[in-house]
Parts: C-alpha cells; structure tokens; sequence
C-alpha cells in the first residue's frame, strides 16, 4: 500500500492530512483536506504581507524561478541517468567533470561516443576535453545547434543561467513531446498542451486559453494525470464536486503537488498557493507539465525487467493461492459429499483460471528472456569495447604527454588570442565612444539651429497672418469706400437728371452684402466695372447737360428776339 503522510504547504500552515481509509482494493484513497477558517487566513495573510518593495519581490520572484529549474532539471538529468546505474546530487558540481555529462548524452541520443575521454578526469584539461566530446557529439548526432554553453563554462561551473539554458536545450530537444520541435518557437509547448488534452479528455477539462486556463488554477489537469496513473491514490470526484472557492483552489493544488511528489517522484516546483491564486508563471507550468510528461512516459513503457519479475512472482502467489483453494474444494467435496458435476464445474473453472495464469506466467518468462539475451549481448558489446579501449590506453600511453602538451599549447595560445581581442574591443569601444560623443555635440548644434529655424519660422507666420489681417481690413475698407463712392456718383446721378431733357440708362448697383461673398480678384473687378460704368454715365450726363442748358440758352435768345420783332 501507497504510505501516507501529513503535508504542509508552508512553514506558517499546520500539516493537513489528504487520506481516506482504504477503499477498493485495498488502497488508501486520498480525499481533500479540510479547509482553513477565515481567522486562519487572515493569519496567513498576515504572515505573507512583509511590506517588500517591487524590486525586492521581482529578485525573490527570480531566485524562486532559478530554483524551481535547478530542482527539475536535476530529477529529469537523473531520470535519465539511472539508466546507466548513475545520479548526481547537483548540476553544476555533477556535471562539471564531463563524465556523467557524457553518460547523459549517449542516453539522450542512444549512440556511444566513439573517441577517447578520460574516466577518472582530475586534471582540468582532462574535464574540458570530455566535456568538449559530450557537446561535440550533441552537435553532429543529437542535432542540438546553436549551444549556449561551453566545455569551458561547464567546468568552471560559474554560469548558473548558461547551465539552465543548456538544461532547457536538452529537454525541448529529447523529451519527445508530439509534435515538438525544438527549432520553432512555442512547439514544445503547444505540443505539451496538446499531449495533456488528448490525455485527460475524459475528464472534460476546459484548456481553451492554453497554459493561462482557469483549470490550472483549480489543480485539476494534474489530479486528473494523477488519478489516471494511480486509479487507486485519489478520489478525482471528491476534489471537484464542489465550487471552486479560493480555499477550494489551494487545496486541490497542494494535493495536487505533493502526492504527485510522493507517488510519481515529481518535485514539486510550483508554489501552491501561487499556482491557486493564477500567479505561477507560464513558463513554471510548462516545466513542471514537462515533468508530468516524462513520468507519465516512463510509466506507459513498463515491461522493464523489474517490472516483469515481480509480475511473475505475482502469478506465481495466484496459482499458489489456486492450487490451496482446489485442494481445499477437494477435501471439501469428499467431505460433504457433493456431486461430481457441481465439483468438476468449479474445478473446470479453477484449472481454466490457472491455465490462464500459466500462459501469462510464460509470457512474462518469455520476456524476461529476451531482456536478459539483450543484457547480455550489451554486456558483450561493452567488454569488447572495454578491451578495445584498454589496448588504445596502452597504445597511445606513450604519446598522452605529447598531447597534453599540445592540448596546453593550444590553450595559452587561445588565451592570448583571447587577450589580443579584448584589447582589440577596447580600442574599438574607446573609439565608439568617442564617435558617440562627437555625434552627440553635432545633434546638439542641429538641435541648436532647428530650435532658431523653427523660432524663426513662427515669426514668419506670424508677421505673415498679421499682413494678411491688414490686407483684409484694407480690402474690407478699400470695398466700402468704393461702394460708397459708388452710391455716391449715383446721387450725383440723380441730381444731374433734375430738369434734363435727355433720357438716362439705368445703372446696375452691386450690394457690398453682394459681393462680400466674392473672391479677392471677383470683387476688383466689379468694384473696378461698376466704377466705369458709373463715370461712364456721368460723363454722358453731364455732356446732355451741357447741351441741354445751350439749347435752352439759343432758345431763350431767339425768343427774346421774336419778342422784339414783333413789338
């Protein structure tokens, strides 16, 4: 049976067992725990409300995200290397060395490094070679480009986010995910996302806004993963029958989180409590999922050679505990002397059941035969390379110091190429610098005459609005003036006409209400058509007046005259 323990979330919250007494099949059922009262909470609240400044939270906030990939990428480089009979306690320490990082590769790829590295790496040169060969054959077997780290980097193990970034490498590129491609960003996680749908469609989980769903804050794709891997640990009905409440949330994901721990051995990388209330990142949900994935896949392969054996010894308890029960209905039938038929039914069904266990029983050796023919032509395969690799040692012991030597010489003359290039960049920085500098006083000085051209440029506009105001208020006086003048020639007009004897033309007279709707040039012209035509008209009146008061002149004079002559 699964053992079951108290859990606790937080220094500040007391355990809270997550069991049920044993339900069927003998095993212990975990069911939620209770919930924290509202005194509780507060105290919680409390505890947590430390008055952190943004900043503060953001470098904790880091270094928990930091830690949360050191833990994982650790249980996933020893779930690889166990394999191999291997594990390591840290990252850096543990793979520095480049020997169980090469243990590690040939896992990852499935094919051996065929060149020489050293077993027992003491000297530095030593683990920068075997680590060279490790990210080597990553490059020209696995297909792994563009490596974000170094053998240098790895042995000096002082690159904290290289040694993660490469960890993220590894796993994107071997987890084997459906349809993840390590060279096309989001792949991987859209095909974790997509391997979690298909596995827990069953349960009718909502994923419709990927990594950021409601579902993630409720623990329910990780109980349900759960329930499907260890039917028995959990009752998945109990968590999700009622509402989803804040309290709900916490305790289905710290349920969640640890009995995948205890059961699965999956770290639990996640906070809880940050997990309940949406504040996990996306990329801590994609890792810890990746986790889920290779558990789930180690657990889908079975048929391993342990898991065969105890299968046997299993079958093998089965026929004992039948071939008990037909001796016992044996001596039962003699002793109470029941009829053949109804015996030979049962024992039909007993020798049935044990037959069955039989065929199984052979099957399992069958396997475990074929497992051990495998071992043991590995086992062959590996002494015949050990033997081969021995009497390379001994070929080429004369010759190891030469080439340390070499491998020495290479290394000060890489460092002095390196030194040659610093200096090289400094020079160059010096002169960036300078350059930026320069340019920098020459886009004050264009700042300097953009500010006056600009300056000068308003006044400009200004002046230019101030001409046209004046202009239209000349025009606008020019107009009435002459309208004035205008109606001014008409009156003299109609005080010409008094007594004329002479017919006059009429004159059209423009409206400044008219006019005013006209442009600049239209309004000249009619000011300057109507002008002539009104001088026109004077003239003409005037000249009928002339000839007017000389007609009535003669015409007095030749009165006067017949007047005279008639006296």
């Amino acid at each position: 049976h699964f053992r079951t323990k108290k859990m606790s979330t937080r220094p500040d919250r007391p355990g809270r067992p997550a069991v049920s007494p044993r339900g069927a099949g003998g095993h212990r059922v975990h069911e939620p725990p209770q919930m924290l009262s509202n005194r509780d909470d507060a105290a919680v609240f409390q505890v947590q409300s430390d008055g952190a400044s943004p900043t503060e939270k953001r470098e904790r906030a880091a270094q928990k995200w930091v830690e949360a990939q050191k833990k994982a990428f650790l249980y996933w480089v020893n779930s690889n290397l166990n394999k191999r009979n291997e594990s390591i306690d840290d990252l850096a320490d543990g793979l520095s060395n480049g020997i169980h990082l090469i243990t590690l590769v040939e896992v990852l790829t499935g094919k051996k490094i065929t060149q020489k590295w050293t077993k027992r790496a003491v000297l530095k040169a030593h683990k920068i070679t075997n680590c060279f060969l490790a990210l080597d054959h990553l490059k020209t077997i696995g297909g792994v480009s563009r490596l974000t780290i170094s053998a240098e980097n790895l042995v000096d193990g002082n690159e904290e986010n290289l040694l993660l970034g490469f960890c993220w490498q590894l796993l994107r590129k071997f987890q084997g995910v459906p349809g993840g491609d390590s060279d096309k960003a989001g792949s991987f996680e859209a095909g974790l996302l997509a391997w979690l749908k298909e596995t827990t469609a069953s349960y009718g989980i909502d994923y419709s806004n990927g990594f950021k769903s409601e579902a993630f804050s409720n623990g329910t794709p990780f109980l349900a993963l759960l329930n499907l891997c260890k039917p028995d640990t959990i009752d998945y009905q109990s968590f999700v029958s009622s509402p989803f409440t804040p309290d709900v949330k916490e305790r289905n994901c710290t349920s969640a989180l640890n009995l995948a721990q205890e059961h699965m051995n999956i770290p639990a990388i996640i906070d809880p409590q940050d997990l309940a209330e949406g504040e996990a990142s996306e990329k801590n949900i994609v890792l810890y999922l990746s986790l889920w994935y290779n558990a789930w896949k180690e657990a889908q392969q079975g048929d391993n050679k342990e898991s065969l054996q105890q299968r046997i010894k299993d079958l093998e308890a089965r026929i004992k505990v039948l071939i008990a029960e037909n001796e016992e209905l044996m001596k039962r039938k003699l002793a109470l002397g029941l009829s053949s038929s109804e015996m030979s039914t049962q024992l039909h069904l007993l020798t049935t059941e044990q037959e069955k266990l039989r065929v199984e029983r052979d099957e399992c050796e069958t396997k475990l035969r074929e497992l051990k023919e495998k071992y043991d032509t590995l086992r062959t395969d590996m002494e015949s390379q050990i033997s081969q690799l021995k009497s390379q040692i001994e070929m080429s012991s004369s010759s190891a110091e030469n080439r340390q030597d070499a491998l020495r010489n290479q290394i000060d003359e890489a460092k002095k190429e390196r030194e040659r290039l610093k200096l090289e960049l400094e020079k160059l920085r010096g002169g960036l610098e300078k350059e930026n500098e320069e340019m920098a006083k020459g886009n004050a000085s264009l700042r300097k005459q953009l500010d006056s051209q600009k300056k000068l440029r308003e006044q400009l506009e200004q002046n230019l609005l101030g001409k046209q105001e004046e202009q239209g208020k000349a025009v606008n006086n020019l107009r009435k003036d002459l309208l004035q003048h205008v109606h001014d020639m008409h009156n003299w007009k109609i005080f010409l006409e008094q007594d004329k004897q002479y017919i006059s033309e009429d004159l059209h007279i423009h409206m400044e209400a008219e006019i005013e709707g006209f442009s600049f040039d239209e309004q000249v012209l009619t000011l300057d058509s109507a002008i002539q035509e009104e001088s026109d008209t004077l003239q003409n009146l005037e000249k009928q007046k002339i000839k007017g008061k000389e007609k009535k002149r003669v015409e007095k004079s030749s009165s006067r005259k017949a007047g005279r002559s008639k006296k």
